[in-house]
């Protein structure tokens, strides 16, 4: 998120805080949500600054009753926010007044903005650099994906070829249960299949326990065990293509060949007619 403080310049600095916080206040609530994460705050710091937010600058009382916190809580939450640099504190005689401490949060901000940036240049990095191996590989009809980005394009890349009714049955060895951080890509796949109704025979290894299996029991499929171990690895024969992956190391290969998939296919069910 972009944030834009307006900077007026004139004498009046009471009126220039008053004008800041008012703009923090009709900021949208993921703003506070990022400042939140941020500073790791817990539910009643954010509370707490969320009502200074709205106001320029209070004392305890009034804000002890906008927050229903008791006045004792509320300090020792003030103390925690001003020791982050989130909130200031200043006297009016022997009054103390607090308000939320705009620098600190814009600057947080900016912090996060130069996060994400330098995120979405990686990504695209990653992004032409998959495109790339793709296409030196396209001639010879295979193509090598490597990261995390790359295992999920193969995930949805099969997905969309059961999304056009391109195959009618789905052969795999895999493993004993989803890998982390697929899980989105793994529930599309499934549930597309499902909508499908794509015959499903999955290959699993000893020891897969079924109930850690997404939708076992909401989806059609036919599962068989394998006495081999969970290698972290996995074989899809999808159509007139062969996908390759290694999850462990989150690398894998597409492989566009008729003959050889229809070879494949051969050897998966005679192999599933053998295992009862």
């Amino acid at each position: 998120m972009t944030t834009i403080f307006v900077v007026i310049i004139c004498t009046n600095i009471d009126f220039m805080i008053k004008y800041c916080c008012k703009q923090i206040a009709k900021m949208p609530k993921n703003f506070l949500k990022e400042i939140i994460t941020e500073f790791n705050l817990t539910k009643n710091e954010g509370f707490v600054l969320d009502t200074l937010f709205a106001v320029s600058e209070t004392k305890v009382i009034p804000l002890a009753r906008k927050t229903s916190l008791p006045r004792q809580t509320l300090y020792s939450l003030l103390n925690r926010l001003g020791r982050l640099g989130l909130v200031m504190e200043s006297r009016v005689g022997r009054v103390k007044l607090y308000s939320s401490n705009i620098e600190t949060i814009e600057n947080a901000l900016l912090h996060k903005k130069n996060e994400i940036e330098k995120s979405i240049i990686k990504f695209k990095e990653e992004k032409e650099k998959i495109k790339k191996e793709s296409v030196e590989n396209q001639n010879q009809k295979i193509a090598i994906y490597k990261g995390k980005l790359g295992v999920s394009y193969i995930l949805n890349e099969m997905t969309k070829t059961y999304s056009k009714n391109k195959a009618k049955t789905f052969r795999a060895y895999t493993m004993s249960q989803f890998k982390e951080g697929f899980e989105e890509d793994f529930k599309k796949f499934v549930e597309t299949r499902n909508e499908s109704n794509i015959e499903s025979r999955i290959f699993v290894p000893k020891g897969t326990d079924f109930t850690k299996i997404m939708g076992f029991n909401k989806y059609k499929r036919e599962f068989k065990v394998l006495d081999m171990e969970d290698f972290g690895c996995a074989l899809y024969i999808v159509g007139n293509k062969t996908y390759l992956v290694s999850y462990r190391d989150n690398e894998g290969f597409i492989i566009e060949n008729q003959n050889l998939a229809m070879f494949l296919k051969e050897i998966f069910d005679i192999h599933w007619k053998s295992i009862k």
